[in-house]
């Protein structure tokens, strides 16, 4: 048999010769070779296909309905077909490109699945007969593929662990100093540190704390509207300061002061609204107020941009000919103005 192949899957490769003699066919096969990977039972291979309804009386039916049985005597060495000779080096370089000298089950079936995977058999007529037989079969190829890629990977890490654990049990008796071992190998190499690295934890350091704030002024906002009554507002229209303002200054403040009620009793008065939209809509005209009393500042100018846009937000709730759309296309803009918002 082959000497850089697992006891199991050589395994296969003999019960693949056994099967083609049964089936007397004249030689080994893909389908011969599927028969065997299903009918060891060892290998990883076997337990991935069983495990998906895979087994040895449903190849061979297939078997029977795609090519039949043979005639004829068959000898006692039955030669591979050029596509099992194909498979078998594909085998290999399954088992080299995971860092595997040894050829084992899961790597022959990878070996057999793995073209029409890859995509690089695209036409049924060009895929070997084991392939048919798992397609009749309804067999998923792609989590075939994926499962085995799993696996290998998996089997690869815990022997990873196993040989560095092995590694410092031989190298380093003394338990203080194999845990010292651990803790420098943890630090070079698992933690990454760098200048550039550093600066991105301080910028997302500084994110986080941003995040933190905003939320902390949602959750205010939030309380706050929630307590806000309508003789509030009333109050904070009534409050506006009026002392050290030009007459030009003073007669937008009174403008603001008369469109401020007007908004307010417009709000209050109209019966689309429920209750959480008038609790949010007087919030919004607190900023209002408070941004008039701010005119010009960045700040405030931004705050009372979002809450026109949001108070124009109770608009597309209105009849296109309502007295309601009309004070607020009236109301709204007028505000916008006087605050410098346009």
């Amino acid at each position: 048999m082959f000497d850089d192949f697992s006891k199991e899957a050589n395994q296969v490769i003999l019960i693949a010769k056994q099967e083609a003699r049964v089936l007397n066919h004249h030689f080994i096969g893909t389908e011969n070779i599927l028969l065997g990977l299903v009918e060891e039972q060892q290998g990883i291979a076997s337990q991935i296909l069983r495990a998906m309804g895979i087994n040895a009386t449903k190849i061979r039916t297939e078997v029977d309905k795609i090519i039949g049985r043979g005639s004829g005597y068959v000898g006692e060495e039955i030669p591979f077909t050029s596509r099992t000779k194909q498979f078998l080096v594909n085998a290999r370089k399954q088992a080299y490109q995971f860092g595997k000298a040894e050829i084992d089950t899961e790597h022959l079936l990878l070996s057999l699945i793995g073209d029409v995977c890859n995509k690089t058999q695209h036409n049924s007529d060009s895929v070997g007969i084991s392939i048919r037989i798992l397609q009749l079969l309804e067999v998923d190829l792609d989590s075939l593929y994926q499962q085995i890629i799993d696996y290998i990977r998996a089997v690869k890490q815990q022997n990873y662990q196993e040989e560095k654990i092995q590694f410092i049990d031989e190298k380093i008796d003394d338990k203080e100093n194999r845990a010292n071992y651990i803790q420098n190998y943890v630090e070079n190499t698992l933690l990454i540190t760098s200048p550039n690295l550093e600066e991105k934890v301080k910028h997302l350091a500084m994110m986080l704390t941003g995040a933190k704030q905003l939320i902390a002024e949602i959750e205010t906002q939030v309380d706050n509207q929630q307590n806000i009554l309508s003789s509030d507002v009333l109050d904070a229209i009534h409050q506006l300061p009026v002392n050290e303002l030009t007459q030009s200054s003073l007669e937008s403040k009174d403008n603001l002061q008369d469109l401020f009620i007007r908004l307010h009793a417009l709000i209050e008065g109209d019966r689309k609204l429920n209750p959480e939209d008038i609790m949010e809509a007087r919030y919004q005209l607190i900023v209002l107020i408070s941004a008039s009393k701010n005119i010009g500042e960045d700040n405030w100018k931004r705050k009372a941009n979002t809450a026109i846009k949001i108070l124009i937000g109770t608009i597309v709730q209105r009849p296109i000919d309502s007295h309601q759309l009309s004070e607020y296309r009236s109301i709204l803009p007028a505000i916008s103005k006087l605050l410098l918002l346009r």
